[in-house]
């Protein structure tokens, strides 16, 4: 599967995956799937940005901050993704994370759950959904349902196939990031996927 053909791997830090067997092939995305599983939430109207990430990594942190308060042109549409690598906490995180996604308020919860802290029981991420918006006891219900299941496997294969070993991976159109990016840098690829698209 030859995923770099047809994606650009910038910086040379994203580990293209080889085709190592059936095992290797069924944890990873065709490339004809990877662009619908990567920007899943993107609009036609703007640059597609996906971004992998841990809550419990520092520079996914300041990557999502300077993403979500970002006002300058051209417009972006973002695909959360949640890559939980970093332990047991990271993975009940990103399940809340994504529960919360199934609500439309993926910004508003992560946003709220840095306000608040992080306490490693369903129950305390629910208060945080209430807290933000939502309907906690949904979230707490769907953190271990079907959907959040699949968005959490899509999301995991497609990091695969992308080669992101870490976090945070960032995937503006076409091109690839693993690691942290300075905000010129950010800007730089969302402005060469503008003027391609």
């Amino acid at each position: 599967m030859a995923v770099c053909s047809t994606w650009r791997c910038v910086g040379g830090q994203c580990r293209w995956l080889h085709d190592r067997g059936s095992a290797g092939r069924a944890s990873r995305l065709a490339a004809a799937q990877l662009d619908q599983v990567v920007h899943r939430d993107a609009q036609k109207v703007a640059v597609p940005v996906a971004v992998f990430s841990d809550f419990f990594c520092p520079y996914c942190r300041g990557l999502i901050a300077r993403l979500t308060t970002r006002t300058a042109a051209p417009p972006i549409a973002i695909s959360w993704h949640e890559l939980p690598v970093l332990g047991p906490n990271s993975v009940l995180v990103a399940q809340a994370a994504e529960a919360a996604g199934l609500q439309g308020g993926y910004t508003a919860f992560y946003t709220q759950l840095l306000r608040d802290g992080f306490r490693p029981v369903p129950a305390w991420l629910g208060e945080v959904a209430q807290a933000a918006g939502l309907d906690g006891a949904r979230l707490v219900r769907d953190m271990d349902g079907p959907d959040v299941s699949a968005r959490l496997l899509a999301s995991a294969r497609a990091a695969r196939t992308l080669g992101f070993v870490g976090t945070p991976g960032l995937a503006v159109a076409r091109s690839a990031v693993l690691g942290a990016l300075r905000a010129d840098q950010m800007e730089s690829l969302i402005g060469e996927a503008a003027a391609t698209a």
